[in-house]
């Protein structure tokens, strides 16, 4: 037989067969439930603030929100920010009045719970940095590298309190604070300004190796603090980055690593620490957790998830579950600030990170 003509006459074989099987037996339909992620409406920029524009500052503010069954923006939370309180403000009032078009299940309306914007405050055209920043800037790093680190900080908590600066003098600010709080052995505040350096753009600094540095860094501290979801979403900016080769093949065994505790059985306990503003927010990567109080006090836990979210109060040896179906969550602790408590992560694996992000 040819062989052109026996493989057709066995594909034609195969496929009486199949018709022949599926009028025996039905295939069996399972229903799967669609979502519809909410659209939005009119989402209005901020006013620039008349005093911050005045001063020439720039800024960022990032928040959380909840978008209701009505479309409606609820319970938004200023997760992180340059630190120019009268931008937070603006970005705050105009996020309560943006509108969408509500999720939607199986043709009605749901929450839509884990909604994440960065609002950046950029005055119109280029603007670098100053001569009087940049030589302020070169005399914090010089004090640095000369262990002169009463100077360093002294310069530092000037420039902190004045916040006159704009959206590159801010990335250099903060990663000139991160080189201080490495020399301190401050992981914490280091990890912080690292954060706050990179929300003003990849090419705030202008210059791929500081970036390639605090990326790296950002691994190792997230790492280190035991917030494994966000240390592997900045392993994979660091895989987005040129020349990162050598990087990568580093660090690659330590994601791996990651990657198997997530998927064991073992508790991961993270000493966590509500901030100045009254709460500390963690990426969850497991389907349950519990909290254990250290010293302060704790009021009450928010967990917010793709389309679902519950708050509780925080009690004592309480365990919380979260349904498979809910995906993965991220917790909004509150409490008294510097309150210390650990974050106990238990049960099962529960998947990728499922944050949407409008784009403003």
């Amino acid at each position: 037989m040819n062989r052109n003509i026996a493989l057709r006459f066995f594909a034609t074989a195969a496929l009486i067969a199949a018709h022949q099987a599926s009028a025996e037996s039905p295939p069996q339909v399972e229903h799967i439930e669609t979502i519809i992620n909410a659209k939005p409406i009119e989402r209005t920029p901020p006013k620039y603030p008349v005093d911050a524009a005045r001063k020439s500052q720039e800024g960022w503010t990032r928040l959380s929100f909840v978008i209701d069954k009505e479309g409606n923006v609820v319970d938004p939370i200023i997760q992180d920010s340059s630190g120019v309180k009268s931008i937070d403000k603006e970005a705050l009032k105009a996020i309560k009045n943006w509108k969408y078009s509500p999720a939607m299940q199986n043709g009605e309306a749901i929450e839509q719970c884990q909604m994440q914007v960065q609002l950046d405050f950029k005055l119109s055209g280029e603007v670098g940095v100053t001569r009087k920043f940049m030589n302020a800037y070169r005399y914090i790093m010089e004090a640095i590298k000369e262990n002169k680190l009463d100077d360093a900080q002294q310069k530092l908590a000037e420039f902190a309190e004045s916040q006159l600066w704009n959206m590159t003098e801010s990335a250099y600010f903060y990663f000139a604070d991160a080189m201080y709080a490495n020399k301190i052995n401050d992981k914490k505040r280091e990890l912080s300004s690292i954060k706050r350096a990179l929300a003003a753009g990849d090419d705030a600094l202008n210059n791929q190796e500081k970036l390639l540095y605090m990326l790296e860094r950002q691994f190792v501290l997230l790492t280190s603090a035991t917030q494994y979801a966000d240390a592997l979403a900045t392993f994979a900016k660091i895989k987005e980055q040129k020349s990162a080769e050598q990087q990568i093949l580093y660090y690659q065994p330590y994601a791996d690593k990651i990657q198997g505790l997530l998927h064991s059985d073992e508790p991961m306990v993270r000493h966590a620490q509500i901030n100045d503003d009254g709460f500390m927010y963690h990426t969850l990567s497991r389907d349950s957790f519990s909290l254990a109080l250290e010293q302060g006090e704790l009021d009450e836990v928010q967990i917010r998830c793709a389309n679902k979210r519950s708050r509780f109060t925080v009690a004592e040896q309480a365990e919380w579950k979260i349904p498979s179906s809910w995906g993965q969550c991220t917790i909004f602790v509150t409490g008294s600030p510097n309150s210390e408590f650990q974050v106990i992560e238990l049960g099962s694996y529960n998947g990728q990170i499922q944050i949407t992000t409008p784009t403003p």
